[in-house]
């Protein structure tokens, strides 16, 4: 997986506006062919990882059916940069800002359908910096919904989620392995704690979860066939959550609405808690594995001293105390 081994303090009055004003940098085709000249460096060092990646998937039978349908990436190189891909880049990212700018202007019942769009752009944007994307694809998310149960996702060989995985972990397992996973185990109801709580609401308590290395935004989720614990990205954990509540909210919105009047169940507080949290750690993610860099954005009226101790390590305290 891709280490991020250098971070970045940016003090700000307002994090979700300087989360998107950096990814909007993307939307000017100026700077996109400068910065795919230098990623296009830095993914020449991590080739083979990538290599190993397609080691692991021709391991897989092929007897088994998923096999046909499973995607070889290549990486981009400078042959690949020309006004299409940039283009699409620039207008994928436009896409992306204006999706969310559009969700934020929704009630519960509708916002989780833009909001997919959005991280759908933006999984999108990201693939299209590392990889050279002219391939066809069976599934365009690459997840569905259990036919039987609509709570359960399960992703697929095939399609944008597979390619968006391949974007920031080097270990296909969590797709090649057909994994399934419910809507309140991605929660993580039944094993949360309240001094583990990734159902954020305070963004202080998410640069906890975002400054720890050791993890690399890995967490543990119940795998539905098995009943075992699972490490997967936070991303993927996110991508597969919004995917199943934005299908509801789509396709089955009298049976989403039930869940919102939480008359039989309050899932909903942990549902819209969850939907507030990522709408900040998704893009910051994104923005992260863009840019090869930890960004952690220290909002000026959040802080005080006490909160950096919580957060920061001794030399990223030292950093913050010099921006004061």
């Amino acid at each position: 997986m891709f280490r991020l081994s250098t971070s970045k303090i940016v003090r700000c009055h307002n994090i979700e506006f300087e989360i998107w004003s950096k990814i909007s940098q993307l939307e000017s085709e100026f700077f996109v062919k400068n910065f795919l000249e230098n990623k296009i460096k830095i993914l020449e060092k991590q080739n083979p990882h990538f290599e190993t990646v397609d080691t692991i998937k021709k391991k897989v039978p092929t007897e088994r059916k998923e096999s046909k349908d499973i995607l070889f990436l290549t990486l981009l190189t400078n042959n690949d940069i020309n006004n299409d891909l940039i283009l699409r880049i620039t207008n994928t990212a436009r896409q992306a800002r204006e999706f969310y700018l559009a969700s934020g202007n929704l009630p519960l019942l509708s916002k989780p359908i833009l909001l997919m769009y959005t991280f759908e752009k933006l999984a999108e944007l990201l693939a299209l910096t590392i990889f050279n994307l002219n391939i066809t694809t069976k599934y365009y998310h690459g997840v569905t919904l259990n036919k039987s149960d609509p709570f359960i996702v399960l992703p697929k060989v095939n399609g944008l989620f597979s390619i968006f995985h391949d974007c920031y972990s080097f270990f296909p397992d969590v797709y090649l392995n057909c994994y399934q996973f419910r809507l309140q185990d991605l929660l993580k109801i039944d094993s949360m704690k309240e001094n583990q709580d990734y159902s954020l609401t305070k963004y202080i308590d998410v640069f906890s979860f975002l400054k720890e290395d050791n993890r690399n935004y890995h967490v543990y989720i119940k795998e539905d066939a098995s009943k075992n614990n699972i490490e997967i990205h936070e991303l993927d954990r996110e991508f597969l959550f919004t995917y199943i509540v934005s299908t509801l909210a789509r396709y089955r919105v009298n049976q989403w609405n039930e869940i919102m009047r939480a008359k039989e169940t309050d899932i909903i507080l942990r549902v819209q808690d969850y939907l507030n949290t990522i709408q900040l750690i998704f893009p910051n993610l994104i923005l992260n594995y863009l840019f090869d860099k930890k960004f952690v954005f220290v909002p000026f009226s959040y802080f005080e001293e006490k909160d950096v101790e919580r957060i920061f390590d001794d030399k990223m305290k030292r950093s913050f105390r010099g921006l004061m």
